[in-house]
C-alpha cells in the first residue's frame, strides 16, 4: 500500500502527464483512468470498477464502480 506521500507524488506526475493533453476524451478514456487508479497503488480489476457497463447504466458511462456512491 502506498503512503500518503507516496500517492502525492504519483497524483502530481499523472497530473502533470495529462495536462496537456489535447486528445478526445474517448481515444484515452481508459488508459486516463488506469492511471489514475495506478497513482493510488491499485488498479481498476482489484476493486471491481467496470468500463462502459452499459447493464448499469441508462447512457454511456465510461467507468461504473459497484459499491461506491459519488458526493453530489
Amino acid at each position: 500500500m502506498r503512503s500518503g506521500t507516496e500517492i502525492q507524488a504519483a497524483l502530481a506526475a499523472f497530473a502533470a502527464k495529462w495536462r496537456t493533453y489535447n486528445g478526445s476524451e474517448r481515444a484515452e478514456a481508459q488508459t486516463f483512468l488506469n492511471e489514475l487508479f495506478a497513482a493510488y497503488g491499485t488498479d481498476r480489476q482489484a476493486t471491481g470498477a467496470l468500463f462502459e457497463d452499459f447493464k448499469s447504466s441508462a447512457g454511456f458511462m465510461d467507468l461504473h464502480w459497484p459499491g461506491s456512491r459519488s458526493s453530489r
